[in-house]
């Protein structure tokens, strides 16, 4: 016991103007015997209690703050992403405990990892290949004040939403951020703090270029967040924006950088947005020219297409593929834009078509007790 003492005093004294992130793991680690956690206690032992008393006592403050917040291996696990909770433990990942405050929020960038094969979840493109080449992110955010973040299951779950994105120095964000990069996400909320874990393409490739992930409190991005310079192609915070805009630099392993893969994948990302633009300007109709009535009554359910999400989707973006004929579809979209709080029923959310006059409708259904409904028809 005296050298895990001897040890864990050494950890918390050793001077950095940067202590190690992972320090405060270490500590519960060793205290409790564990090579690894599902979540940290905060239920201080003999032991743990008097190494935070010596890392407050050293202002070690920034050590302190990461018992906090779970690490990015705990976040996996709590998302049910068990592949990547273990990737998260590998020599590839890249742990960190950067924070930026604005407003009432503190934003956390936990970690990174990139590679193949690394998650449990899988995706199929258009075309049914597997696209498992993937960059994730971790994200802390939680309240300067202290109170909580909404849970999953409570009534004001969605109405603080969190875009997540990366973009590219040299790339216009307008125009080339996660709905164009192969993205997504998974959100768990755990002890009042809200966790994101940021899923998107391999961004190793870029890594010589500058790779940022920004974080704003809206569904969408917002022009007015960020300056993009034409001529140099840098990417930064706009300061006079209100709401929260957080920017972090990646932290990517520039050897892995190439060049050749990067204008590759960005060639493909831009051909596919230009092809979701096309889609949506092929329709003939907007979203007035249709009532919901007429779509039930006189187009086509198409059954395999129908999704249903849990009561927590309401704040959440959904992404909706369809395909039929010559046309695939696909829709992003949050459904508390559509229906209030406390508003039920059902609302158009995307018109979309091609040759031959075809149309794709997505219908969005809010029942009572919660659930999101999402149901493609075509005519």
């Amino acid at each position: 016991m005296k050298d895990i003492f001897e040890d864990l005093i050494k950890d918390a004294l050793a001077p950095s103007e940067e202590p190690d992130a992972m320090l405060t793991q270490k500590i519960l680690q060793r205290a409790k015997g564990e090579e690894s956690m599902r979540k940290p206690s905060f239920r201080l032992t003999t032991v743990t209690a008097a190494i935070a008393a010596v890392v407050i006592a050293t202002g070690g403050l920034t050590a302190y703050a990461a018992w906090n917040y779970l690490n990015p291996e705990q976040v996996a696990k709590e998302v049910g992403d068990k592949k990547l909770a273990k990737t998260f433990q590998g020599e590839d990942a890249i742990h960190t405990n950067d924070s930026q405050t604005y407003g009432n929020y503190t934003i956390t960038m936990l970690g990174v990892v990139s590679g193949k094969n690394i998650s449990s979840l899988v995706e199929i493109d258009d075309n049914g290949k597997v696209k498992d080449d993937k960059t994730y992110a971790v994200i802390a955010v939680k309240k300067k004040d202290g109170s909580k973040m909404p849970d999953t299951s409570d009534d004001e779950y969605g109405d603080e939403p969190f875009l997540v994105s990366p973009f590219i120095k040299g790339e216009d964000p307008l125009r080339m951020n996660v709905f164009y990069m192969g993205g997504g996400k998974s959100h768990c909320v755990v002890d009042g703090v809200s966790y994101h874990i940021l899923e998107c393409d391999n961004l190793e490739c870029f890594a010589d270029r500058g790779v940022y992930v920004g974080v704003l409190n809206e569904q969408f991005y917002n022009v007015e967040a960020y300056h993009f310079d034409k001529k140099t192609g840098e990417i930064s915070r706009n300061e006079e924006f209100t709401g929260v805009n957080a920017l972090f630099k990646l932290p990517l392993d520039e050897s892995k950088a190439d060049e050749k893969a990067a204008e590759e994948k960005l060639d493909e990302w831009k051909n596919g947005a230009d092809a979701d633009d096309e889609e949506e300007t092929k329709s003939g109709k907007s979203l007035d020219d249709l009532s919901v009535e007429k779509v039930q009554k006189e187009y086509t359910l198409m059954k395999d297409g129908v999704k249903t999400f849990p009561a927590s989707a309401y704040g959440e973006l959904l992404t909706m593929k369809s395909s039929y004929k010559d046309i695939s579809s696909s829709v992003i979209f949050c459904p508390k834009e559509y229906f209030k709080k406390g508003e039920y029923g059902t609302q158009i959310v995307s018109i979309q078509g091609g040759g031959e006059n075809i149309e794709i409708v997505f219908l969005c259904e809010r029942r009572e007790n919660g659930q999101i409904v999402v149901s493609p028809y075509h005519n």
